[in-house]
């Protein structure tokens, strides 16, 4: 390899690598899951082409491998190894390698982070490198920030989920904001150590800052519990450190003061402030934990006591959780009912890789604390080595906190992009100094007698060539395209279905069916889609025929044509709903999701297809084997068994809904439904009037809201 083609590699590795650090602010909404999707495609094509740059660097040089026995290196290596052995013995093999568009945290995009982290810690060797790559990212984090605050201002040019009181930025979500910016005030921190430019450092500390503003007012309260748990180590590992005793009052005061504000703000839920402060007021008025969250935090140990040493596959944590169901679940809302992450990251790897998972991810953390411990013993004296000894435990503060607000949620791309980059940083400011010199024997590579000058032996030059010239122009092309572009097409083809069915069904239908075709992991998420559309389409098209009826004879007969069209698309609409979805729950037959939405369309289709009844019958029993406890699937095929006639049966699975947990509310209002539809009204009256004593507000707003419309005379109950 010349020397300028190698230049010319490192290049495309380092700004490939700036590219991926800009990703976090990426969003394309041409995608179902325009947050979370976009990102991790354009990020998975980017390590792809870097992967090509790097095997070539590789190959020609070996002071461009990985150096496998490093702590950090090996530890990583094995975690990712159990990803992928889990999958392998796991529960669901599609779900542990692609995971989904809305979460995209498959093994599949774990091996790429993995690889990201080899060629960045392979390849960059220059510390300005390094120094260049975080101040580009914390710049990418000011413009992320002031992308949240546009939101919140109403900037309507911004895309934004509907959040109203926090800020969301480009994840669509407040909690992934929070961790990225979590992130930077300590990356921000670390530069600011680090540099001898004032200017340099007053700009790291007013976007260590900005970041923290950020951070509070996305609410996120995992967020705030790793940023109090990062500073009072950092406090703590200085007055230990220290040798000033003025000095060490002077941060015993800091901490004090710190503990006390804490506490305050703890103590403050009820002050009036708080109405004129919402960020704050979703951080400390609820609690720091949900029980919703707690109950998925017993259901990820159920699910390890049942599969202890390697889970049961990495992704697949919707299936404990619908396994082990916890009906106390529904009081805290149906949201708190579906469940595909335990929202803390350890229990999750614990439950889905088992003992062995939960070691190796450990230990990762351990190689950080071990690293840090030993350059902190070797570089202890003069001053610049104090300075970086300073911004190492910035560094290594950054993890402590990662870890510890990764006990209430969980990894999500966009600060999974920013953690990798932390811990080859790390890995960087933790190595020899004279790794970074130009002495080629000081970088790694081999001229012994017997060798050429790129470290290979003449038999290595003729047997790796065509294998690698075969991976690099065929395998690694087709996998761009297999993995993420063809993906890519099918989720855009989604939501163009999505998007024109509104208006013109029939095309709609189209796009939809352009965008199933084949196998890939995108379709079970556009098969609910079309589910959800015909439900939008078919209240339209009910809306449009009723108007028509209030207007007179003559619009009812101009129309009458046009709803004979409607109801025939419609119709073919629903019927390639039906077929797509049996599709799902044969990719994911363990999965409770599926059965339950098709069960539902089943029901609310019956006018088109009467024998739908059965076939409903038949998904959801089938459904609720994977799932006994879950309400919501009794209630559903309680329903079918009151529509086939079979009103003891069906009322049976209201009463056992019922009896799974009295307190919820649902429960209650379901069987007053149940007992109205099979005509029993007396019971339902009685039934009714218990609710409104017990709950008035929400058998009230059942009331108003004229919900379960299927169910007749059910106005009639507030007599």
């Amino acid at each position: 390899m010349s020397e300028s083609f190698r230049k010319f590699c490192l290049k495309v590795i380092f700004w490939g690598s700036a590219l991926i650090l800009f990703f976090p602010l990426f969003v394309y909404q041409g995608t179902l899951f325009p947050y979370i999707f976009s990102k991790i495609i354009a990020f998975r094509i980017i390590v792809e082409i870097l992967l090509f740059f790097w095997l070539l660097l590789a190959w020609t040089n070996k002071k461009y491998r990985p150096n496998w026995k490093h702590p950090l290196v090996l530890s990583l290596t094995i975690f990712i190894g159990i990803l992928v052995l889990t999958m392998l013995t796991g529960v669901d093999f599609q779900r542990s390698f692609w995971s989904t568009q809305e979460r995209m945290t498959g093994v599949l995009t774990w091996l790429h982070f993995w690889a990201w982290f080899l060629i960045l810690t392979s390849c960059l060797k220059k510390k300005e490198d390094w120094l260049n790559l975080v101040k580009f990212s914390l710049l990418i984090s000011v413009l992320t920030g002031l992308y949240a605050f546009g939101q919140k201002w109403g900037f309507e040019f911004l895309p934004r989920p509907p959040f109203t009181d926090v800020l969301v930025g480009p994840f669509g979500n407040p909690i992934f904001l929070g961790v990225y910016a979590l992130l930077h005030i300590f990356l921000a921190g670390f530069l600011a150590f680090q540099t001898r430019e004032r200017s340099v450092k007053v700009a790291a500390l007013i976007i260590s800052l900005f970041n923290l503003i950020v951070m509070i007012m996305t609410g996120s309260r995992g967020a705030l519990i790793g940023f109090i748990s990062g500073v009072f180590l950092f406090l703590i590992f200085k007055l230990l450190t220290l040798r000033s005793f003025k000095l060490k009052i002077f941060l015993l005061v800091i901490i004090f003061i710190f503990i006390g504000a804490f506490i305050f703000t703890l103590f403050s839920t009820n002050a009036s402030w708080l109405a004129n402060a919402p960020s704050v007021q979703h951080l400390i008025g609820q609690g720091f934990v949900s029980w919703g969250r707690t109950n998925a935090w017993k259901i990820a140990w159920q699910g390890f006591l049942e599969k202890p040493f390697l889970g049961w596959g990495w992704e697949n944590y919707n299936v404990v959780f619908n396994q082990f169901y916890n009906p106390e679940s529904l009081l805290y809302g149906s949201p708190e009912t579906w469940f595909d992450r335990s929202h803390n990251q350890v229990l999750d790897i614990l439950c889905l890789t088992g003992i062995f998972g939960l070691i190796a991810y450990l230990a990762v953390f351990f190689s950080i604390s071990w690293l840090f411990k030993k350059n902190k013993q070797q570089t202890e004296g003069a001053e610049p080595i104090r300075r970086g000894s300073a911004s190492l435990l910035i560094l290594f503060v950054l993890f402590f906190a990662y870890f510890i607000q990764n006990l209430f949620v969980f990894d999500t791309p966009g600060p999974m992009i920013v953690f990798f980059f932390s811990l080859g940083l790390f890995y960087v400011w933790t190595q020899k100094e004279e790794i970074y010199s130009d002495n080629r024997v000081a970088m790694g590579a081999d001229v012994s007698p017997g060798r050429s000058p790129s470290g290979l032996r003449p038999s290595e030059l003729r047997i790796l060539p065509p294998l690698l010239l075969i991976f690099l122009f065929i395998f690694l092309p087709l996998g761009i395209y297999k993995f993420n572009i063809e993906p890519f097409q099918k989720s855009n083809q989604g939501i163009k279905g999505l998007v024109t069915s509104l208006v013109d069904l029939r095309s709609g239908l189209y796009w939809y069916e352009q965008s199933l075709k084949g196998h890939s992991f995108t379709n079970p998420e556009t098969r609910l889609q079309i589910i959800k559309t015909i439900y939008v389409v078919r209240h339209q098209a009910e809306g449009a025929e009723t108007q028509r009826r209030s207007e007179g004879e003559d619009a009812e007969s101009k129309g009458a044509e046009a709803q004979r069209r409607s109801e025939e698309i419609i119709k073919k609409g629903v019927e390639i709903a039906i077929e797509e979805n049996k599709k799902s729950i044969e990719e994911h037959p363990l999965d409770v999701k599926y059965y339950l939405y098709l069960g539902q369309f089943y029901n609310t289709s019956r006018d088109f297809n009467p024998s739908y009844l059965k076939e409903a019958e038949k998904v959801l029993e089938k459904g609720l084997l994977t799932s006994p406890k879950r309400q919501e699937a009794l209630y559903e095929i309680g329903k079918t068994k009151i529509f086939l006639g079979k009103k003891e049966e069906g009322l049976a699975f209201y009463q056992q809904a019922l009896e799974l947990d009295e307190r919820v509310v649902d429960s209650h209002l379901n069987l007053v439904l149940a007992y109205s539809l099979v005509g029993e009204k007396e019971k339902a009256k009685e039934e009714f009037k218990k609710l409104k004593e017990l709950w008035p507000k929400e058998a009230n707003q059942l009331l108003e809201q004229k919900l379960y419309e299927e169910y007749q005379d059910f106005k009639g109950l507030e007599e």
